[in-house]
């Protein structure tokens, strides 16, 4: 018979076995609902802090800036429209590179149309990345938000988010959000660098539809969903 190569694992990868026996441990053992306040629910609460603890650790930031969501999309989403509309009184001009996931294409354009937001598109050059020189071209006084991801999901190009970064917060008063997915398990990560950043799961062998936004602590966002 025919043997599958599966070589698509920009796209997603498998899950991995130990994962997988985890999450089979906590439906069966710890399904109680995280917000009850009797014993088994304290129990389940405790497990989600710790992993948030874990993570936060591996990160060296704080557990508190660690916002669990269902997938990469979310995550996107909850940074760019989370913060232009908690933060619209300070400006309604955000930047994001003309290369990014359709989570963020689709979140600046409804900003845009919906919101009456302004949109800067920022080019790629020949070498696939996107240059300081020209997010600082495109800075004004009423930029507050400033989205280029690390590395292009479908030509590997490494963006430089550390240097976009200190350019950024050196000039203006942006904040600064990288999707930073595709990077995760390959490459160090610039997070002390940027002010929000995405990342998935099952990008590194862990579970579909598990993800997380990292947030400085003092910023403000607006919640999408309401609880």
């Amino acid at each position: 018979g025919i043997v599958m190569v599966y070589l698509d694992y920009a796209s997603t990868t498998p899950i991995r076995k130990e994962v997988l026996e985890a999450y089979e441990k906590v439906l069966h053992t710890y399904y109680a609902n995280a917000d009850s306040l009797h014993q088994a629910g304290r129990k389940v609460n405790m497990l989600l802090e710790q992993s948030r603890a874990n993570i936060a650790q591996l990160f060296h930031v704080q557990p508190e800036e660690i916002l669990y969501t269902s997938c990469a999309s979310e995550s996107n989403n909850y940074a760019l429209k989370g913060f232009a509309l908690a933060n619209q009184n300070r400006g309604r001009h955000i930047i994001v590179s003309n290369e990014e996931h359709s989570s963020i294409r689709s979140s600046v354009e409804q900003l845009k149309e919906v919101f009456g937001f302004d949109i800067t598109y920022l080019p790629l050059h020949e070498d696939g990345r996107v240059h300081v020189e020209d997010v600082l071209c495109a800075l004004r006084k009423d930029t507050i938000l400033v989205s280029v991801m690390l590395v292009n999901n479908e030509t590997g190009c490494i963006n430089p988010i550390k240097e976009i970064a200190e350019a950024v917060h050196a000039h203006s008063r942006a904040v600064v959000h990288s999707d930073m997915v595709q990077a995760l398990g390959k490459m160090d990560l610039p997070i002390s660098s940027v002010d929000m950043a995405t990342f998935s799961a099952h990008k590194i062998y862990g579970l579909k539809g598990s993800a997380l936004l990292y947030h400085r602590k003092h910023l403000r966002l607006l919640p999408l969903i309401s609880a």
